[in-house]
């Protein structure tokens, strides 16, 4: 799969979980934190 299309299902896999934060009455933090979270993972499965 390349990048540019990869980027942009993380994108919306990191909208969805705020959008899901939100819904749910959570902290915003707490989405943020978990975004990146997700976003540092994403970016250990490039590297590595």
């Amino acid at each position: 799969m390349n990048t540019a299309c990869q980027k942009l299902i993380n994108n919306w896999k990191v909208e969805a979980l705020i959008t899901l934060a939100q819904s749910k009455g959570l902290c915003l933090m707490t989405a943020q934190d978990l975004a990146a979270k997700v976003a540092a993972e994403e970016k250990e499965k490039e590297t590595s």
